[in-house]
């Protein structure tokens, strides 16, 4: 028991070590930073960094750091916060709806097998089908790829599969039409699957930096992460004076909506399905 702390001890310090040294250093001025031997802990903390970052202000015609332009931060957060909240909605009710109605056979085994289709590979056809939709550029066109999420699809229909299904067999009997079952009784009982699905898909989302790389160029457009990044990367040739401060100040608060993401629904990992009135 003893030698299993001390291994979960050493494997978190080494998880969060990169963490805790991030936050350090975007902490530090320049010269602490870069200072030998490297420091660990800054001796007097600063939020210089933090304060250029959130200070950055935009334009509609694509130039960062103009001057009387709006607080990018702000924006980019808010771009962050509706994708997240939308498209992990969307998606999860659409993954329910799939894992729902799916059937064992050859419709199964397509759905499993695109599991083994590497992402990079759709890169090319999904941009071309956002331009013939005239959605490229947009949130909608970031939103899209996440739709279909085969994954999703394959644990709730497993999910499903231990599901006690005298609920929705008395509630057929009593009348109640199909869609009546799935909204009333289904997804409200499957709330647990649901909430670490939604899980998952948020975290997915937030960490999608290529793709919405590619369609949000615009300043404005940006979610947080895709616009921290060119922040702090053109940061040096806006004459900042600590760019690798301003780097790890970026990765700190793209860190944010992570956490608060799994602070909100971590709570459904630790639920199993409702027994209470299976007799």
């Amino acid at each position: 028991m003893r030698a299993r702390l001390v291994l979960w001890m050493v494997v978190i310090t080494a998880l969060l070590t990169p963490v805790l040294w991030m936050a350090s250093g975007s902490l530090m001025d320049l010269l602490t930073l870069w200072s030998h031997p490297p420091r660990l802990i800054p001796l007097r903390p600063t939020l210089e960094n933090y304060e250029r970052l959130l200070s950055a202000r935009g334009s509609a015609g694509g130039q960062l750091w103009q001057l009387g332009g709006p607080l990018l931060v702000p924006r980019w957060s808010l771009n962050t916060f509706s994708l997240t909240v939308v498209t992990t909605l969307a998606s999860v009710l659409i993954t329910a709806a799939a894992g729902y109605a799916l059937p064992r056979g050859a419709l199964y085994t397509l759905v499993a097998a695109s599991l083994i289709v590497p992402g990079g590979a759709l890169l090319i056809p999904l941009f071309r089908v956002v331009r013939a939709l005239g959605i490229q550029g947009t949130l909608l066109a970031a939103a899209l790829p996440h739709m279909y999420w085969p994954l999703g699809i394959l644990l709730y229909h497993a999910y499903l599969s231990s599901f006690p299904t005298m609920y929705l067999d008395a509630a057929r009997l009593d009348g109640a039409s199909e869609g009546t079952v799935v909204v009333r009784i289904l997804l409200p009982m499957t709330a647990p699957a649901l909430g670490a699905m939604a899980l998952l898909k948020a975290l997915e989302i937030l960490g999608d930096f290529v793709w919405q790389f590619l369609q949000l160029t615009r300043p404005g457009s940006h979610t947080l992460l895709v616009g921290l990044v060119r922040l702090s990367k053109e940061s040096a040739s806006y004459g900042l004076p600590n760019p690798a401060g301003a780097q790890m100040a970026a990765g700190m608060l793209a860190l944010v909506p992570v956490v608060v993401v799994f602070l909100v629904l971590r709570r459904y990992l630790a639920n199993d399905i409702p027994t209470g009135g299976i007799r």
